[in-house]
C-alpha cells in the first residue's frame, strides 16, 4: 500500500523551542516548531527506528479509525502492508484520503511527522509471494522484528 503525502500537507514537528523557518522546514500554518526536510528524511528512514505509523481512515459508516502499522519511507511515500482481512485497506480503496502520524516518544522533545495523504492500493491487501515490492516489506519487517523479521511476513502472503 502506497500512502503519498499531499503537497503542503506534511509537517515535521519538534516540540522544543519555536523556530520559524517556513522556507526551509516542513511547516504547516499554525503548527509550532518544524524540522528541516533532511531531518524529516533522517527521522523517517532511521534504521534504529521501531516507531509505528498511525494511519487514520474513515469507515464506510463515516466513523474514523486509527490503526498502528509498520511502515517504510521511500522516495517521498509511506509504504504499509495490510493483512488479508485488514478492513482499513477496503476503507482506503473506497476513500483514499487519510492521515498519518509517526512519533518518537522517547526523544526528550517528542519529535513527530504528521501528514494528510492520498493512498493508492498498489497490491493486496496482503503482500503476494512474488510481489515486486516484497523487498520493501522484508526490509520493514527486519527493522521491526529483527534479523529474522522477514519470516513474520509469511502469514500475510496470499
Amino acid at each position: 500500500m502506497l500512502v503519498e503525502p499531499e503537497e503542503d500537507r506534511m509537517s515535521g514537528e519538534d516540540s522544543g523551542e519555536h523556530r520559524d523557518f517556513r522556507q526551509e522546514r516542513f511547516y504547516e500554518e499554525g503548527v509550532a516548531g518544524g524540522m528541516l526536510a533532511v531531518e524529516v528524511e533522517e527521522f523517517l528512514t532511521s534504521k534504529a527506528s521501531t516507531w509505528l505509523l498511525k494511519l487514520g481512515t474513515l469507515k464506510e459508516d463515516g466513523w474514523p479509525m486509527i490503526v498502528p502499522l509498520w511502515y517504510q519511507w521511500s522516495e517521498g511515500s509511506f509504504w504499509v502492508v495490510g493483512r488479508k482481512r485488514s478492513m482499513w485497506v477496503d476503507d482506503l480503496k473506497r476513500e483514499p484520503r487519510c492521515a498519518v502520524c509517526v512519533e518518537e516518544l522517547a526523544h526528550p522533545r517528542i519529535r513527530k511527522v504528521l501528514a494528510q495523504c492520498v493512498a493508492e492500493v498498489v497490491e493486496g491487501p496482503a503482500v503476494a509471494e512474488n510481489s515486486a515490492w516484497l523487498p520493501v516489506a522484508e526490509e520493514m519487517a527486519c527493522r521491526y522484528a529483527g534479523a529474522d523479521g522477514a519470516e513474520q511476513l509469511e502469514p500475510s502472503h496470499g
